[in-house]
C-alpha cells in the first residue's frame, strides 16, 4: 500500500490550505493564482480531500483537514530532520578541524623535538672536542710542571753546592 496522499504536490497542498481558509468558493476562482488548478481539483476530489457540492462550490473535508495536518507535521519532521543533519555535520567539521589543529600540534612538536635531538647531538660532539683539547691541554702542562720542578731541583742542588764551596 502506497503512502497516503503521495500524488499531491506543494502545489495540491497548498490550493487544499486555500480552500481551507475560504471555503464554498468555486473551482474557477483559483484558475489566476494556479493555471493547473483542474488537475489539482481532481487529485484532491479523488483521494476525499474536498467535495464540490450543488452549487459547484468547494469544502474541505475532514480527511482534508487531516492530510494538511499530516502535511505539516511531515514538513516539520523534514525540517527537524536537516537541522539535526546539519547539527551533526557542523560537530563532524569541529572534530575535523580538532584533529587536524591536534596532527599540526603533533607535526610541529616532532619538528621542534628533531631540531632539538640535533642541537643535542652538536653540542655532544663540541663537549667531546673540549673534553679532548682539555685532555691534551692537560697533558702539555702535566709535562712543562714536570720540567719545571726538575729545573728547580737542579736550581737548588746548585745553590746547595754553589754554598759549599765557599
Amino acid at each position: 500500500m502506497g503512502k497516503p496522499f503521495e500524488e499531491l504536490t506543494e502545489a495540491g497542498f497548498g490550493l487544499l490550505e486555500k480552500i481551507l481558509e475560504c471555503p464554498n468558493t468555486l473551482p474557477s476562482d483559483f484558475w489566476f493564482d494556479e493555471p493547473t488548478v483542474d488537475g489539482q481539483l481532481e487529485l484532491l476530489q479523488k483521494a476525499n480531500l474536498v467535495v464540490l457540492d450543488d452549487k459547484n462550490q468547494l469544502s474541505i473535508t475532514e480527511l482534508g483537514r487531516a492530510a494538511l495536518k499530516h502535511h505539516d507535521y511531515i514538513k516539520e519532521q523534514d525540517a527537524l530532520t536537516r537541522k539535526q543533519h546539519a547539527e551533526e555535520l557542523e560537530a563532524f567539521k569541529s572534530i575535523a578541524n580538532g584533529a587536524q589543529k591536534q596532527a599540526e600540534f603533533s607535526e610541529q612538536s616532532a619538528k621542534t623535538a628533531a631540531e632539538q635531538a640535533k642541537s643535542a647531538a652538536e653540542l655532544v660532539k663540541s663537549a667531546a672536542e673540549l673534553a679532548k683539547t682539555a685532555a691534551d691541554s692537560s697533558k702539555t702542562s702535566t709535562k712543562y710542571s714536570r720540567i719545571s720542578t726538575a729545573l728547580s731541583i737542579i736550581a737548588i742542588i746548585i745553590s746547595i753546592i754553589a754554598i759549599r764551596m765557599q
